[in-house]
């Protein structure tokens, strides 16, 4: 009971507050006896109640499959980015029971800046910040109430202020008084040119991350070329096995302006190296809102066995509204299965 009972006058009446808190699934019964005196001279009397409770498990369902929601690429300009980036999904309550969630994101630990969570451990992820301090991740609404039966549309909002690969965050929901019942990682890029590439890998032994950068922007030189990039992939193979890496080249499709389209060109490799990596798409164009892959495959041979490595380089070239230049790496390792790659 959650009140305490009074003396009733005559016709008086006082309600009574009783919670149902069940600690898991299933029917629960209780019984209360209340005594009450009609008069200083008579025996007390007794009323039974008797209580019958269900324990349920709030029923919830998101609009769409897996733990993934990719925000999309968007266009670095002048103090911003050329537009905002918006997806929603829905929150079904297929339940008898309203249910209250909660939704937090691993960047600010926090509910609408008010409800502060605890960080723990290595379980929160986070990638580049934007420099103005703004949110790169927003959701609206970021709790409430839904009805049974009903739905609750959320809208999650990408707003990066400047040109980045490594955007990204968690969105953690709860539902009621339940733990953590699903995690929804948010990924988004901006860049500086809308022709661009992705998957290259950061050189090893290098630690880097953007997010401690200074916000400087490329380099443009006076024939409108940026200056020139560096990426490199490195293909390992055991036993002598073929071996495939994929990267991608896309065009940034603006609600804004209309973009041209764009190229991408890689240049022959050394006749003595081609015959070891092969690019299945040397060129070839790329249209706005359109994101190409690429293959690129190591096929060595028996003189490769006890190489090192076989490394070769060739230039990328990106032609959109900027050209754009990548002095590319290609190292291929071939190992016995006997050894231990790393």
């Amino acid at each position: 009971m959650r009140n305490a009972l009074r003396t009733l006058a005559p016709n008086q009446k006082h309600p009574m507050q009783i919670a149902f808190a069940p600690p898991k699934l299933g029917k629960y019964y209780e019984a209360i006896k209340i005594y009450y005196d009609l008069s200083p001279e008579s025996e007390a009397s007794s009323l039974n109640l008797q209580l019958l409770g269900c324990g349920v498990d709030p029923s919830i369902r998101l609009s769409f499959e897996g733990n993934l929601l990719d925000m999309g690429d968007l266009l670095a300009g002048g103090g911003g980015c050329d537009a905002a980036a918006a997806q929603n999904f829905t929150v079904s309550n297929t339940s008898s029971l309203p249910v209250q969630f909660f939704i937090r994101l691993d960047s600010t630990g926090e509910i609408s800046g008010r409800r502060r969570w605890k960080r723990t451990g290595s379980q929160f992820e986070t990638g580049a910040a934007n420099r103005d301090g703004s949110v790169v991740f927003d959701v609206v609404p970021s709790e409430g109430i839904v009805g049974a039966g009903d739905s609750r549309e959320i809208a999650v909002r990408f707003s990066p202020s400047r040109a980045s690969e490594n955007y990204r965050d968690t969105a953690r929901i709860e539902f009621s008084s339940r733990d953590e019942a699903r995690a929804i990682r948010l990924i988004g890029r901006c860049w500086d040119c809308n022709v661009y590439t992705s998957g290259w890998e950061v050189e090893e032994g290098s630690v880097f991350d953007d997010s401690f950068v200074a916000d400087v922007g490329p380099s443009e030189e006076p024939d409108g070329k940026l200056g020139l990039k560096c990426s490199s992939l490195t293909f390992r193979s055991v036993g002598g096995g073929v071996v495939s890496r994929e990267i991608i080249v896309g065009n940034i499709r603006s609600a804004l302006i209309k973009r041209p389209g764009g190229e991408f060109a890689f240049d022959p490799l050394p006749s003595a190296m081609a015959k070891y990596f092969q690019i299945d798409h040397a060129k070839g164009a790329v249209d706005a809102g359109q994101r190409k892959t690429i293959s690129i495959s190591f096929h060595p041979d028996d003189n490769c066995l006890d190489s090192d490595f076989i490394s070769a380089s060739t230039l990328l070239t990106l032609r959109g509204e900027k050209v754009q230049q990548y002095r590319v790496v290609f190292r291929g390792i071939v190992k016995s299965p006997l050894l231990n790659l790393n």
